[in-house]
């Protein structure tokens, strides 16, 4: 019996991600042509209830990652609260997809709701993703400097990052 396996191309790399039933995990090098955010949404659901009690994060990640790439940000929204409602426990490597989509489309309030939802998941808002977030804030013309204050005092909580973000929301 063949094992049904969806395949996640990277843009930028050409690299494909398998995931399947087994939950083996492979990256391989191709050529074929990128798929696009609708065949990648179509072939995910298709697989889904050949594995639906099996379906975790990292196959949700990998999902991401391509609608990551394919610069799906609403896609990736709609993903991470399905995964959600489908008791799949987001993990910072989710929420960071989710902070990537937001750059492309200048999304800050979006990009608020992620770090939100990393503290609602008792995960630790790296210096990184606060780097990411300005990043975002500089791209839609919003305020940034007190992000990068934050980051360069070295030390903070996901308090003082939420208590920025806050800000943003008026």
């Amino acid at each position: 019996m063949r094992v049904p396996r969806i395949i996640l191309r990277s843009a930028v790399t050409k690299n494909v991600r398998y995931f399947s039933t087994s939950g083996v995990f492979r990256l391989q090098q191709t050529e074929e042509e990128i798929m696009d955010t609708k065949s990648i949404i179509s072939a995910f659901n298709t697989l889904k209830p050949a594995i639906s009690d099996e379906i975790t994060t990292r196959n949700y990640n990998d999902l991401l990652y391509s609608l990551l790439i394919s610069r799906s940000s609403d896609e990736t929204k709609y993903k991470i609260e399905e995964m959600i409602l489908n008791n799949v426990y987001p993990d910072a490597e989710t929420f960071a997809y989710g902070l990537g989509t937001c750059l492309f489309d200048k999304n800050v309030s979006r990009a608020s709701s992620y770090l939100e939802g990393m503290n609602r998941y008792e995960l630790e808002i790296t210096e990184s993703m606060v780097i990411f977030y300005a990043q975002i804030n500089k791209v839609a013309g919003r305020e940034y400097q007190d992000l990068v204050d934050l980051v360069k005092k070295g030390k903070f909580t996901n308090e003082d990052v939420l208590a920025l973000v806050s800000k943003r929301k008026v």
